[in-house]
């Protein structure tokens, strides 16, 4: 499927998908509590059934912070649409002996509470009606799940189809995607705040519904992470695809072994002592090389310090990158936490601010600095682990440049500064 030409609408109402689950528990719960016509075993029976209507409307709402993180969403929907869809049926063959049982027009005495467990109601309503409103409102929370899901499908065969179309990727800037419309920055504003009602509506269901979720507000990120952890093994990522011309002759291998690497200078000046040496460089297949590489810092102490670490590629024969001769895949670190994480880096849990960004696409560029004000004495790690991955089919030589910043007291000034050079060459 091309997208060309294709334009894709952001349309969807996230707050409805959690509406439903209130409308849902609102008649189910009671119905768990009902002092006439129901036995222990029905009401047991009743209890998985809500149970399971909460692990949908949890799936649903975990969806909701994929939505914010990136379009990872689909699985969790679909697991939503085929648990209400379960639930449904379940339910219907209950309803069915129950109406066989008592008749349509017999009367359920229904208990429930108010939020704060104060204030008891006592609902009089037929079998019919409550039977027909359940059978309604799961039918509404199975339509509202399934076009969301539908939605985020069809968004991510989109995409899918636009970076598999080597033409459209190598030949169409990312900010003009076809399938999007002209004021798409307008369209992603609006999305935004959708994402964020559905959201306020969804921790209005859990305030209301505490003893029914495991959920919070303030534990949904850990829940998520979880999420996309039992999730990441099932995704079926394609292979990496390079456009390269018709293979030329090789020349004879060469004397000296794969990797050749050159490290020209470290450096000693500015605020402390840096140096970065070289830890590996590798390559898993012909034109598939991993440079990683470690930065020792001894800064000034008890001041402030930054650091910007720049990664540039250029051509070892000294001429520009054709753009089909290389293609940057992978870069560490890209978050704090993964720097928390890392065994080898000093302080140990230390959680910079982390930006990585493309400067162009030869120019990767990270940027580390402390979360608080400079006013705190504190300093850049002692050791700090950096390596990016990339496909190439011309010899390449990268240009590693760091800067260390110091800044005084609260003013953000730079006192002085250390820089330095370190170049490695990577063979095709």
């Amino acid at each position: 499927m091309s997208v060309i030409g294709k334009t894709f609408r952001l349309d969807i109402d996230l707050c409805e998908l959690n509406l439903v689950v209130d409308r849902i528990l609102r008649d189910l719960v009671p119905f768990t509590h009902a002092s006439n016509l129901i036995d222990e075993t029905t009401i047991k029976e009743l209890r998985k059934h809500v149970a399971a209507v909460v692990q949908a409307a949890e799936w649903n709402m975990i969806a909701l912070e994929h939505l914010q993180h990136g379009f990872g969403a689909h699985a969790n929907t679909s697991d939503a649409h085929r648990m209400y869809q379960e639930t449904a049926q379940g339910l219907q063959l209950l309803f069915d002996r129950l109406v066989q049982k008592h008749g349509k027009d017999a009367v359920i005495t229904l208990e429930s509470t108010t939020t704060d467990k104060v204030t008891l109601t006592i609902e009089h309503i037929n079998v019919g009606q409550l039977t027909s409103n359940l059978e309604r409102q799961l039918n509404d929370a199975q339509e509202l799940t399934n076009s969301v899901s539908a939605w985020l499908l069809e968004f991510n065969q989109m995409i899918q189809s636009f970076l598999q179309d080597e033409n459209a990727s190598l030949d169409i800037r990312v900010d003009q995607l076809p399938f999007l419309s002209v004021n798409w920055h307008e369209k992603f504003g609006d999305f935004a705040a959708v994402i964020l009602n559905g959201k306020r509506q969804r921790n209005k269901i859990l305030a209301k519904y505490p003893s029914l979720f495991t959920l919070t507000p303030s534990n949904i990120l850990d829940h998520y992470e979880q999420d996309m952890l039992q999730r990441r093994p099932l995704i079926k990522l394609p292979p990496h695809k390079l456009k390269v011309p018709d293979p030329a002759p090789r020349p004879p291998p060469s004397s000296t072994p794969f990797p050749s690497t050159i490290v020209l200078k470290s450096f000693q000046r500015g605020p402390g002592h840096f140096a970065m040496t070289l830890t590996s460089i590798d390559q898993t297949t012909a034109g598939h090389s991993s440079v990683k590489l470690l930065l020792n810092a001894a800064p000034t102490v008890g001041k402030y310090n930054a650091i910007t670490i720049r990664c540039k590629f250029d051509a070892l024969n000294g001429s520009s990158i054709p753009p089909e001769s290389f293609q940057l895949v992978d870069h560490d670190p890209i978050t704090a936490k993964r720097i928390a994480e890392d065994p080898e880096a000093e302080p140990c849990g230390w959680r910079p601010k982390v930006k990585a960004t493309f400067v162009r696409p030869d120019l990767l560029e990270w940027r580390f600095a402390q979360r608080f004000l400079p006013m705190i004495n504190t300093s850049s790690p002692a050791c700090l682990n950096f390596a990016v991955t990339f496909m190439h089919v011309i010899d390449l030589k990268l240009l590693f440049e760091v800067w260390i910043y110091r800044s005084e007291w609260a003013f953000w000034k730079t006192a002085s500064r250390g820089d330095g050079q370190a170049v490695v060459i990577a063979r095709k």
